[in-house]
């Protein structure tokens, strides 16, 4: 699509990113084979003064992705999510091999049985979390929903359950690998999974043998 915001100058633009410059109003506009699309966003004129991390799960499994998000607390008051423009990195303890690896944005492959952190930097600002990671064995993975029935070019989302040797359930949807008995059906990384034509396909997930 083309785009551009009104009045130049907020904001600078890129395919799928809005980036801040400066404190105002901008209208983002997008426009595409005739038909044109809006949206508005707000730069603030307070600056952040400390910047929150939390994961999706504190503790978990070797071969599990920890998913993370990051807000900025600004001197207003208000906060804003910065999961997607902060620099995020990890912090692994010297003595042992990487307990976690950076994997984008706020996601991180558990990859050895410890304990490490997870940071996201805005300026000068840090914030961290805390992720310990058990050296547990997967047993068992449930792919939900069991059955399903979509139209062509209708979609389904997938999740994938494991179960480990500690007795302990984590979500490996994203961790997990995803594949379709037929060209039926398309899955990408997420677990979802689109209809391109009609027909019937099993859909399966994969990791550490299960």
């Amino acid at each position: 699509a083309e785009l551009r915001s009104e009045p130049e100058g907020v904001v600078t633009l890129s395919p799928g990113r809005v980036r801040a410059v400066a404190a105002g109003a901008a209208m983002l506009i997008a426009k595409a084979n005739g038909v044109e699309a809006r949206a508005s966003v707000t730069v603030p004129a307070a600056q952040v003064q400390s910047v929150d991390v939390t994961v999706n799960e504190a503790s978990v499994v070797k071969g599990a992705l920890v998913e993370a998000s990051a807000l900025a607390n600004l001197t207003d008051g208000s906060k804003l999510d910065v999961t997607q423009t902060a620099q995020w990195s990890v912090e692994n303890p010297q003595d042992i091999a990487a307990v976690l690896q950076l994997a984008g944005p706020g996601r991180a492959l558990a990859k050895a049985a410890g304990s490490a952190r997870l940071k996201a930097t805005v300026g000068a600002l840090t914030g961290v979390a805390d992720v310990t990671v058990r050296d547990a064995r997967l047993t068992s993975l449930l792919v939900t929903p069991g059955m399903a029935s979509v139209p062509v070019n209708g979609a389904v989302q997938l999740s994938a359950t494991g179960r480990f040797s500690d007795g302990t359930e984590s979500d490996l949807t994203r961790a997990v690998a995803w594949n379709s008995s037929a060209p039926t059906f398309v899955v990408d990384a997420s677990g979802l999974a689109v209809a391109k034509s009609a027909g019937a396909a099993t859909l399966t997930a994969s990791l550490d043998g299960q």
